[in-house]
């Protein structure tokens, strides 16, 4: 495909520079306009650090990059940018980007940013082999049992076809031993990869004496292995999501959907939640009667309307009632479609959430709690919101029975246990359980942190945290409450962490 002309480039500039992303934000416009003009001109090679900074933000001429890194910091913010514009654009036409390591722009058509087309994921096959018995005093039966039930839990997946347990053509195979421990018994479970024998997985689940009732045992054992092995963010959701995350290819099946909406939900990165979209629409446009696609992509626009635009209150941006009106559309026709639906459900919850609908949002968790057979992930994102809606006792336990069942959740599972601390007053094990939060969430360590350490009197530390905070999103310093308000929904709390914030905010007292 040819590149596109000089004309074709800054008639996208124009686009870019009056957009609704781009309104107000005079250091990203300059920048764009800068590079681009520069690299039209042939004269790309001088796109490095020292020149930007000079030549964009009125640097002085001792400028030094390795000591001020802001020409980085607003190279970020315009990568971020342009993946917030390109994310809400559908027709084919000229893109521009800037790759990371450096500041010359890239050129190509709209249609390229999706090379290979569309794919559709041939389910994995698992089977599931004899369980043994490590120990010689232990009845065969409970083993046997064992065995049967995690065939009957890992059936149930809709994700995943289970095949016979001597089927050696299956892509996985799941293994249990059985060991006695004095009165109780041990099960240690692998996922093994049938064609190299590699173990992907392993783990033990205690196992309390069975008694009069062994069945139960079982199912309930069963049960929570084939939802750690096969459930949504489980280890299978991980494997295929590692695949899925390093090509640019648009899945076109319903499978393809829910592990590519678990890696953005893990992620958070506006390429994944591009890729999303596109793939959604287009599962939309060709299944119009299913509630759960329309679901998904209202989770998504919630998920970037909260966690993408750090920005849009603060600067009288109209991005997140852009977004907020689609999520809110889509929640709705979804409930049309699949009013019990567990998809359905979280999409209400999430709508509700952000609405402070507090009413409603008891009502739809409530029910999704009562739901049987509802994904683990589900079930948590269901208990953060009821807990962080006043729910607390109820919500925490939920979560904390559900998470075990997701190998690698999502970081912003981290609010719940962060604002029960604060509420607790245990200022010291919010800053250790701050640490948690994952890169796309990193913002709210340094929050959390800051405000705790501003609880504890630790003024000059937490005006450290502070400082960084502002260093990596300026725009928190004038719009603070708005943004905190979007995850702490109970206000005695929320005037907690802003007195934290504005005690390491204050000047350090004279050391004596």
């Amino acid at each position: 495909m040819n590149k596109p002309s000089p004309s074709l480039i800054r008639e996208e500039l124009d686009r870019i520079l009056g957009d609704r992303h781009f309104q107000g934000a005079n250091r990203a416009s300059a920048f764009l306009k800068y590079i681009v003009e520069e690299t039209l001109s042939g004269r790309d090679n001088r796109l490095k650090e020292y020149t930007i900074g000079i030549e964009v933000f009125q640097k002085g001429n001792d400028f030094l990059p390795q000591a001020d890194p802001s020409v980085r910091i607003d190279a970020g913010r315009l990568r971020k940018k342009l993946d917030q514009y390109y994310l809400t654009k559908k027709e084919e036409g000229v893109e521009i980007s800037i790759p990371k390591g450096g500041y010359v722009p890239r050129f190509r058509f709209h249609a390229s940013r999706l090379p290979g087309g569309e794919i559709k994921l041939k389910p994995p096959t698992l089977s599931v082999k004899p369980f043994e018995s490590q120990s010689t005093k232990e009845p065969a039966l409970i083993t046997e049992l064992l065995y049967q039930e995690m065939k009957k839990a890992v059936g149930k997946s809709d994700d995943f076809a289970l095949l016979g347990d001597s089927d050696i053509n299956s892509d996985f195979q799941i293994t249990g031993k059985l060991y006695k421990r004095r009165s109780s018994f041990i099960l240690y479970c692998d996922l093994l990869r049938s064609d190299s024998g590699t173990i992907v997985w392993t783990e033990s689940f205690p196992l309390k004496n069975p008694g009069r009732f062994p069945l139960r045992m079982a199912e309930a054992v069963a049960a929570q292995v084939a939802a750690v092995v096969a459930g949504r963010g489980g280890v299978l959701y991980d494997l295929l999501g590692e695949q899925m995350q390093n090509t640019e290819e648009i899945p076109e099946d319903i499978l393809g959907i829910r592990i590519l909406f678990v890696l953005h939900k893990k992620l958070m990165e506006p390429g994944i939640a591009g890729r999303l979209r596109i793939a959604l629409e287009r599962l939309i446009n060709k299944h119009e009667n299913r509630g759960d696609l329309r679901a998904f992509l209202s989770q998504m626009y919630w998920d970037f309307c909260m966690d993408v635009d750090w920005n849009a209150t603060v600067n009288h941006d109209d991005s997140f009632a852009f977004y907020r009106e689609k999520a809110l559309k889509l929640a709705a026709k979804a409930k049309e479609l699949d009013p019990e639906g567990e998809d359905t459900l979280v999409s209400g919850i999430r709508s509700a959430f952000h609405e402070e609908d507090i009413e409603t949002l008891r009502a739809l968790t409530e029910r999704l709690f009562r739901s049987n057979d509802v994904s683990a992930l589900s079930m948590a994102t269901g208990a953060l919101l009821y807990s962080l809606s006043g729910g607390w006792e109820t919500g925490i336990t939920i979560l904390e029975n559900t998470l075990p069942l997701i190998p690698s959740y999502p970081g912003w599972f981290h609010h719940l246990t962060c604002q029960y601390h604060l509420r607790q007053m245990d200022y010291e094990i919010v800053i250790s359980k701050a640490g948690r939060f994952t890169e796309g969430d990193v913002l709210w360590y340094y929050i959390y942190t800051a405000a705790a350490l501003g609880l504890l009197g630790n003024i000059i530390e937490g005006k450290a945290y502070w400082e960084e905070l502002l260093r990596q999103c300026p725009a928190f310093k004038k719009g603070v409450r708005n943004f905190l308000s979007n995850y702490v929904k109970e206000t005695q709390l929320l005037e907690l962490i802003l007195s934290g914030l504005t005690a390491v905010k204050q000047k350090p007292p004279p050391i004596k």
